[in-house]
């Protein structure tokens, strides 16, 4: 090849990669890429074009991941489309470089993808952290936590496989992480190797990490046969949390948690069974059902769940949603005994009423004044002469998420004219994740910025915190979480006020 050609080639090679990086106007002329720069710019920018651009500069030019990452997820919350075609050009355009196969794994959506760019981060750089971190998330995710019935559940717990490696060597090139340790007990619980998860709980422990709790300690303890020692960890774990005339009760509940957590279905079943008159509980028949269908003992499976129905077991939309009865869905049975359960459901109606309506108080409401997505202020006084149900939520918060649907099913199909339904967003980062979410879900609750102000005056410590509000400014009804029959109880509600 000739010298010259050479040289042309050089200079076309730079002349690429120097397009493929940013070209737009420059924010930070003097390199300080931070998060208090980006911010500085950020709220000094009217126009959506800019502010897209300084995502972009601070993409291809911060050196600072954590930072790139937020500013990513900051663009995503933008637009999420536009972020991943820019994304999938760096990656493109940059495809010897971890970092940019990290950030455009981040932003797929399938899973499978995700783990296939974690992987290709590694290759490219084997000391680059993020790389491990976002396949170890996937697996962590959807199969150490996931549905075995979800499509891609096979696929990476096969791929998992392949990459057990990973788990143990993000915790050795990044020790002081947090999410190194996490990921790596979370993998050896799952694959039961309780010794070593009791090692990487101590080394957590060790390193002043807060995570470990001493219900982990139960687990470990549970999965390697040391009983006594896990109601040690539960009780510790317990005591000053939970009133003392309760404290029993709640070890019990927490030290069945813990085995199960360990897949030691035969210890649960001897210890449920050895409590005199569990045959006659409902709620100990179906948790015993649940144990013999985790542990693959279909016919005892069925036969705790319909010894439970013929003695009033009625909770029929736990029951189809509960993931540890997942594998009797299949068998000819699962429908018939579902009929039976809803049957006591219906059956149960007038006493659920009697039971929600006996929780009636009457307490002023305090007033706030907040504002809407269209920066409109709204005031519990402008809304004298209605009924209104407050909903503090958080999109973070799953208890919430699942409250929304039947809140809009409620707004659009049960709730009289001269009810509103107010859906207050609460300790939540941004504004952009909550109209995202109503927007997607198509939700008909008016959504409002709450504040800590109301947080306060309302008294709540955790959400979803339901709050309904008579024609005269009384607060008459509250409900914390989120509980199955939360539709059939917002309708008692409003029929009493109306």
């Amino acid at each position: 090849m000739s010298i010259t050609r050479t040289i042309f080639l050089l200079i076309l090679a730079v002349v690429m990669i120097s397009c493929s990086q940013f070209s737009g106007p420059k924010f930070i002329t003097d390199g300080n890429y931070t998060m208090e720069s980006f911010k500085t710019f950020q709220d000094s920018l009217t126009e959506e074009t800019d502010v897209i651009n300084l995502c972009k500069e601070f993409m291809n030019n911060a050196e600072d991941m954590d930072l790139i990452r937020e500013v990513q997820s900051f663009w995503q919350g933008i637009d999420e489309a536009a972020v991943a075609a820019y994304s999938k050009e760096l990656a493109e355009s940059n495809s010897n470089s971890a970092k940019y196969q990290y950030l455009y794994g981040r932003v797929v959506s399938s899973p499978i993808e995700k783990v296939e760019y974690g992987r290709k981060a590694v290759e490219l750089d084997a000391t680059f952290p993020y790389g491990y971190r976002l396949a170890l998330a996937t697996y962590s995710r959807d199969v150490i936590s996931g549905d075995k019935a979800d499509a891609d559940y096979q696929q990476l717990s096969s791929m998992m496989e392949e990459d057990k490696a990973m788990f143990a060597k993000l915790a050795e090139i990044d020790p002081k992480e947090v999410y190194s340790h996490q990921f790596l007990y979370g993998y050896q619980m799952h694959t039961n190797d309780f010794e070593n998860a009791k090692i990487t709980l101590d080394n957590a422990k060790a390193l002043a990490q807060r995570w470990p709790s001493p219900m982990d300690y139960a687990t470990v303890n549970a999965g390697m046969g040391q009983f006594a020692d896990a109601k040690n960890n539960i009780r510790v774990y317990l005591t000053g949390q939970v009133d003392e005339k309760d404290l029993d009760s709640y070890i019990k509940q927490y030290y069945f948690m813990a085995l199960s957590s360990a897949k030691q279905y035969d210890q649960v079943i001897t210890e449920r069974t050895a409590v005199k008159g569990y045959d006659k509980n409902p709620s100990m028949l179906y948790d015993l059902s649940c144990t013999y269908s985790l542990k693959g003992d279909i016919d005892n499976a069925f036969a705790h769940l319909t010894k439970a129905s013929k003695i009033g077991w009625d909770q029929v939309a736990h029951t189809k949603r509960d993931t540890d009865l997942n594998a009797m869905h299949n068998d000819a049975r699962w429908e018939p005994a579902v009929a039976v359960i809803q049957a006591n459901w219906d059956g149960g109606k007038d006493e659920r009423r009697k039971t929600a309506l006996a929780e009636k108080v009457n307490d002023n409401a305090p007033t706030w004044s907040l504002e809407d997505i269209n920066g409109k202020m709204v005031s519990l006084e402008d809304q004298k002469g209605k009924v209104i149900i407050l909903d503090f939520w958080a999109t973070w918060c799953g208890p919430c998420t699942m409250a929304m649907p039947v809140l809009d099913d409620f707004v659009k199909n049960k709730a009289p004219e001269n009810v509103e339904v107010f859906s207050i967003n609460v300790w939540e980062k941004g504004r952009n994740k909550p109209i995202k979410f109503m927007e997607e879900n198509n939700y008909a609750m008016t959504l409002l910025y709450g504040n800590e102000d109301i947080v306060k005056n309302y008294g709540f410590r955790g959400i979803p915190y339901l709050c309904v509000i008579d024609q005269d400014g009384k607060i008459r009804f509250t409900h914390s979480g989120y509980s199955d029959g939360l539709g059939e109880t917002l309708e008692f509600w409003i029929d009493d006020l109306l």
